[in-house]
């Protein structure tokens, strides 16, 4: 890979981490986490992890991964039972769409992920329109305890 390709893919990837961490931070800040239905009787908070998967679009597909998102996937991802707390497109990247879901845990994560994928109901269904419209993607997954807002308190 030439130096130049190697530059412009280092920044492809640090704009889709800072995507990822401005989404958790406005997703904290904008109340979308309950911190008083994340703990147990015993005030314990439960295992849970938050996964943000940042999509880079190829030129001229928003339309139709939204299509494809909204009218298929979106319906299997309930059908699945998978806790889809927000998705969208970036604010300062109109080719950047971001995916955020909840889990029990990693291993719950990791389990439920290749249940879905390796479905039917994906393999035959939005998989390919889906994947048609991808450059590339990023996922950070993080301890949704940890999701706070210095300074601010989340109801």
């Amino acid at each position: 890979m030439n130096s130049r390709l190697k530059t412009s893919f280092e920044a492809e990837k640090i704009l889709a981490l800072a995507i990822a961490w401005t989404i958790i931070f406005t997703f904290a800040s904008c109340n979308n986490l309950k911190r008083s239905k994340m703990t147990t009787e015993n005030g314990v908070a439960p295992t849970m992890v938050t996964e943000i998967r940042v999509y880079k679009l190829k030129t001229n597909m928003t339309e139709k991964f939204t299509e494809v998102f909204t009218k298929q996937s979106l319906p299997i991802l309930k059908r699945w039972k998978v806790d889809v707390v927000d998705f969208g497109f970036c604010l300062i990247d109109p080719n950047s769409f971001y995916l955020i879901r909840n889990y029990q845990s990693i291993e719950q994560r990791e389990l439920s992920q290749k249940a879905f994928y390796g479905s039917n109901e994906w393999i035959n269904g939005p998989e390919k329109g889906i994947m048609d419209c991808i450059e590339t993607y990023y996922t950070t997954v993080v301890d949704s305890r940890k999701l706070t807002v210095t300074n601010q308190q989340i109801n």
